[in-house]
Parts: structure tokens; sequence; C-alpha cells
């Protein structure tokens, strides 16, 4: 016997004087084991804004959904990604390496480098402020890994080339650099991994 995993994001989360919450506004593929906490947090945020807005309901079932919604988006694509993740990053160097990375970091600066397991499992922080941090993370990262290579390349040029050829170095080095620059601030950044989930037919057998 076997089951088909789905999920689905929605919006608005109301109309008129119903709202939806938990797995009727956001269900999930089981792997981040976040969908029973999703649904708990938009109990405590309703709750939250009826005492903001005196259980005025026609202010406060926009105010949820504009709330809520992109974070039902965004624990629908973090589930989806773990997929991906568990089935094959774990095998890879690079995963490892960063995995270790965030948590020496962690420990460093546990008020600005917190990883996104740790953000989305053990904090009260929105889900969709969770892949933005990420993202800003990866930004980080990328830009010191650039510095840290072009400063050793350029200590060993430095030792080996004359000065003449080095200038002419750097000035081509520069133009390809402003040139990447350009393509990297033009590509949106966007999980988008739970479209890549509903394209394929995940089955699981009893």
């Amino acid at each position: 016997m076997s089951s088909q995993l789905c999920l689905f994001q929605c919006k608005p989360y109301h109309s008129g004087r119903a709202v939806i919450m938990g797995d009727a506004a956001h269900a999930m593929v089981p792997f981040y084991g976040q969908g029973m906490n999703a649904g708990f947090l938009d109990c405590l945020m309703f709750h939250e804004l009826m005492d903001q807005y005196n259980d005025n309901f026609d202010l406060v079932l926009p105010a949820f959904t504009k709330m809520m919604q992109p974070n039902g988006e965004a624990i629908v694509d973090l589930a989806a990604y773990n997929y991906i993740e568990m089935r094959h990053l774990v095998n890879t160097w690079s995963y490892y390496f960063r995995k270790k990375m965030d948590n020496f970091l962690y420990r460093l600066m546990p008020n600005s480098w917190v990883p996104r397991y740790t953000m989305v499992t053990f904090t009260l922080t929105p889900y969709s402020k969770c892949i933005e941090h990420r993202d800003w993370q990866d930004k980080m990262l990328t830009r010191a890994a650039w510095i840290g290579g072009t400063t050793i390349v350029a200590m060993a040029l430095c030792a080996v080339l004359p000065l003449a050829q080095m200038e002419d170095y750097l000035e081509h080095s520069t133009r390809i650099g402003r040139t990447f620059s350009r393509v990297v601030r033009g590509t949106k950044s966007h999980l988008g991994y739970s479209q890549f989930f509903l394209r394929h037919a995940w089955r699981y057998s009893d």
C-alpha cells in the first residue's frame, strides 16, 4: 500500500469572517518536522492579533494573512528543501564544511550568526526571516571566500611575477570581477524547492 505526499501554498488565509490555519493553509512534506509547530505558531500569532485589535475581526483577519502567509510559504519551501538536503547534500564535503563553519561562527557570535536549522527549530524567528538570514549568511561567506582566495593569489603572484606583469594581471582581474558582480546582482535568490518537489511523485510504501 502506498500514499502520496503533497504540499500547497495559498493566499489569502481569510475570506469574510472565516480563517484557515495550520495544514489547511500551508500543508507541507514532513522533512523538517515543523507541521504541528507551524500550526501552533498560527494560533499564537492569531491570539496576539486578537489582543492587539481588541477582537475586531475586520482588522485581525487581514493582519493575520499579511503576517503569516509569507511564513507559510517559507516553511513549505524549507520542508521541501530539507528533503533534498537529507537525500543528497549530507554526503557532500561542502555540506560537512558548511556545518562546521556555521557551528564555529555560532559559538563565536551567537547573537549574529545562527544556523538555519537552529533558527527554524529552536527560536520564534519567522520562517521567512530564517530564509532571509540564511541568504545573508551565504553572501557573507561567498565574499569572505573571494577576499581570502584573491589575497592568497595576489601574494603568490607578487612573489613570482615582475611588477609590470602584475599590474596587467590586476587590471584584467578587476574587469572580470566587475562583470561577475553584475551577473550576481541580477540573479534572484529564492529557494523554489517546493516547485521542484511538485514536479515529482514522491511515494512511500508501507
